[in-house]
């Protein structure tokens, strides 16, 4: 393990999975309590960032097996943000970009959910409220007007 390798001592998965799963616990609830109080309590949200030129969005989803049981599948939806994209080097063999401001986001929770607590990301790293143009990408999928 690579971290075992830096401190020059051994380390078992579990003490790393605990410690992955305490701090995931405490983001999940920061930002479910960003999500209660706008979308629940109705307060109003606005970034502080430049208003962008474009703000594009691509959506998709993705079925994961579940541990909780035999054949029970789970739909992971995933969201990423961007105001463009920029040119990594102009003189790499191949033309590689980089996206600009980028904001992900990724939850199993219905569309609806999904969408709000994908805007507050992009609110706060795109200010998406003053965005003059907005591009949404999918595949179509039943769920994704929903957002």
């Amino acid at each position: 393990m690579l971290l075992s390798a830096e401190i020059g001592e051994e380390i078992s998965h579990y003490p790393i999975h605990r410690w992955v799963q305490r701090k995931g616990k405490v983001l999940r609830e920061e930002e479910d309590q960003k999500w209660q109080v706008t979308f629940e309590y109705g307060a109003a949200v606005e970034g502080e960032g430049e208003a962008k030129e474009i703000v594009v969005t691509e959506v998709d989803a993705t079925m994961i097996h579940s541990q909780e049981g035999k054949g029970r599948n789970i739909a992971v939806k995933l969201g990423i943000m961007y105001s463009g994209k920029e040119l990594e080097s102009e003189t790499a063999k191949y033309k590689r970009y980089w996206l600009k401001d980028k904001a992900l986001y990724g939850g199993i929770e219905e569309a609806q959910e999904f969408g709000e607590k994908l805007y507050l990301k992009g609110e706060e790293k795109l200010t998406l409220s003053k965005a003059e143009n907005m591009l949404i990408i999918g595949d179509g999928d039943q769920w994704i007007p929903a957002i």
